[in-house]
């Protein structure tokens, strides 16, 4: 599933003083939420780092964590969707599959929140 909107707002990046140049078909690549940057998706780069070249894909492989209460889960979902906003991305969205049917379950109802959230563009 992928979700996109037009961009928006300023963007957020990470700054340093190496540069690649000539990065080659960036608009295939995608970067991969891990679990640290899940945490804090409002600091997720809007551009490839030591380039100028916009990230056009996330992958996220769960959308919510198992300490989290519906209120945190809501702030991820917001998160993403500004993110999406701001830079036009795609989302390819996981859910878990787990021993844990009921974390599961709170995972897929996050999903389908964020989808809702995202539309069908």
């Amino acid at each position: 599933w992928y979700a996109s909107i037009p961009h928006a707002a300023p963007a957020y990046s990470c700054y340093s003083n190496v540069k690649i140049d000539s990065p080659s078909h960036m608009q295939r690549k995608g970067l991969s939420i891990d679990d640290t940057t899940f945490t804090c998706p409002a600091e997720i780069p809007d551009y490839w780092p030591h380039t100028s070249e916009r990230v056009t894909a996330l992958r996220v492989y769960h959308t919510s964590m198992a300490n989290w209460d519906v209120a945190r889960r809501s702030e991820f979902v917001d998160s993403l969707h500004r993110y999406v906003q701001r830079t036009g991305a795609r989302i390819l969205l996981g859910t878990k599959i787990t021993c844990q049917p009921d974390e599961d379950y709170a995972d897929w109802l996050v999903a389908l929140q964020l989808l809702r959230t995202l539309g069908p563009e």
